[in-house]
């Protein structure tokens, strides 16, 4: 038998590219298995499972072809189709090799053991599509019957509504969509959440968040329960903060199957659900399994006997990309973003972020293209203010500028310089000839303020740029296509920036006289 042919595979069988066979949850599970963290027993049903019972089916080609007639704005046809594919699948009958595998494996690990029957689609829990939450999880499952029901439920899950809308917003093929069925130990949790190695709100990298309900983790996945939610600094493993919830239910397992919902008492609803110690046992593993993958991670934990038990683990698809934005001395940087502040939201063009580095008249490497005080992340441009912020005269400066931006941005910045990692030396070397040039356009915008006529300075600045177009424009043409052509390119973008500070005193002036009319106008209209 194949790979591929093979019905099922133990956790301790399956590895990070198993995704194809076991779905993301069965390959993360396999994975953490291979890394000693603490996963309950179970194995996986493999997507060939999953094949032989949808060929079972006479009619599946002409499930796909409804699905394929599906579109994201129609969401009455998304109702009708899924619920009459559902309805079609929940009769067909279990293949018998199938089955026969599944009563092997689950009489090895224990026929008497209660177990959670989860879906793994193969395309879940994927770096940049979660589809969390998207197929059905069944919890303490007893007994042949009930776990045989419960891997063809699995199956179908992967055509509710919600499964088959979120794919086609996606542009995932339903056909090239399969379903592993995670079969795993149920632990019988008295506490169980969700932790996430990097902040979801704030997006903050070093802080690690924590949410916790009693019970098993279904109250909280399923939203019918406010967390208690637990703030830690991974690097100095201290508990920045917890906020304790009023927690008015819990899902708890029943003896001989399924779950109940049960009514907290007062004192239990105000109780915190985790202790200091179990805080930061629970923080120390999620950074060592952060550390395993290599990202940030969302982790399904449960605490059952005092043990600590990792039920899953993903990436956080939410977060900002950051890996533009790193620090070159391992101290705090603060970043700017240029395009927000001129408005722009969206992301830009590669040529456009790689023009404006070769602009800037300082900061290149060797690589002319690379430039240490602008930075790219996520089709964003960055500045670096962090050195002006480190210098005492650049830094009140550089506050005056940000508030004239963003009235907020001056008092967020203070709160971040004042934190010991972003305390070190500025390094920076002002000279003569700098001063020189600050003041000459610091005269040039007072005169501009103050003194000069400014009539026609609008027509005149037009003129001179459509010269310098002109200009470059023949410079161009009289170079061949292709590399003469690029290299003309490049030694005129450096050009461009020079030819801006002819008006950026004027430009400057009319700035701040606008801020003045403002300000006297309020002074004048309010005073009396």
């Amino acid at each position: 038998m194949t790979q591929k042919e093979v019905l099922i595979l133990p956790f301790s069988d399956i590895s990070a590219v198993d995704t194809p066979l076991v779905g993301g949850k069965g390959a993360n599970l396999g994975e953490m298995t291979h890394a000693g963290f603490p996963i309950p027993f179970g194995f996986c049903l493999t997507t060939a499972a999953f094949q032989q019972f949808i060929e079972s089916y006479a009619e599946a080609d002409d499930i796909y072809t409804l699905l394929d007639t599906i579109t994201t704005d129609d969401v009455e046809n998304v109702r009708i189709v899924g619920l009459r594919v559902r309805q079609a699948l929940l009769e067909v009958p279990i293949p018998n090799d199938v089955a026969d595998a599944v009563r092997q494996s689950w009489q090895e690990i224990g026929a008497d053991h209660a177990y959670a029957v989860r879906s793994s689609a193969t395309a879940e829990d994927l770096p940049d599509a979660s589809f969390a939450g998207q197929q059905d999880t069944f919890l303490n499952i007893i007994g042949e019957a009930a776990m045989l029901d419960a891997i063809r439920r699995c199956w179908v899950s992967l055509f509710t509504d919600r499964a088959i809308l979120y794919r086609c917003q996606n542009n995932f093929s339903h056909r090239e969509v399969e379903l592993s069925v995670v079969v795993q130990k149920m632990v019988m949790s008295e506490i169980s959440g969700i932790l996430f190695t990097a902040d979801p709100l704030t997006g903050h990298r070093h802080t690690l968040t924590i949410d916790a309900s009693f019970g098993l983790g279904e109250a909280l996945v399923s939203g019918l329960v406010s967390p208690d939610a637990y703030r830690v600094d991974k690097r100095t493993r201290t508990i920045l903060d917890r906020q304790i919830a009023d927690k008015k239910i819990a899902i708890f397992p029943v003896k001989d199957g399924g779950t109940r919902q049960e009514t907290l008492s007062s004192a239990l609803r105000e109780q915190s659900v985790l202790a200091d110690d179990q805080i930061l046992a629970l923080a120390k593993m999620g950074c060592q399994i952060e550390s395993h993958y290599g990202i940030p991670q969302d982790i399904e934990w449960a605490i059952a006997d005092g043990q600590i038990y990792l039920l899953q683990s993903r990436p956080i698809t939410s977060l900002y990309p950051v890996d533009g934005l790193h620090s070159p001395d391992d101290s705090l940087h603060i970043f700017f973003s240029l395009g927000h502040q001129q408005s722009m939201t969206r992301a830009m063009a590669p040529l456009s972020m790689s023009s404006i580095q070769v602009l800037m008249p300082f900061g290149h490497t060797e690589n002319v293209y690379d430039n240490i005080y602008i930075r790219t992340c996520g089709g964003r441009m960055f500045a670096d203010i962090t050195m002006p912020l480190r210098h005492p005269l650049l830094r009140r400066a550089m506050l005056g500028l940000l508030s004239q931006l963003d009235a907020l941005a001056p008092e967020a910045v203070r709160q971040v310089i004042q934190r010991p990692e972003f305390q070190r030396p500025h390094g920076l070397h002002i000279s003569i000839s700098l001063f020189k040039g600050f003041f000459m356009i610091l005269r040039r915008v007072l005169s501009a303020l103050w003194r000069r006529n400014l009539t026609g300075f609008a027509e005149r600045s037009n003129t001179l740029m459509d010269d310098f177009i002109a200009d470059v424009t023949r410079r161009l043409e009289a170079q061949p296509p292709g590399q003469e052509q690029l290299q003309t390119v490049l030694d005129t973008l450096p050009e461009i920036f020079p030819f801006f500070l002819k008006w950026i005193p004027e430009t400057g002036a009319g700035i701040a006289a606008t801020r003045l009319l403002s300000r006297l106008a309020q002074h004048w209209l309010f005073a009396g």
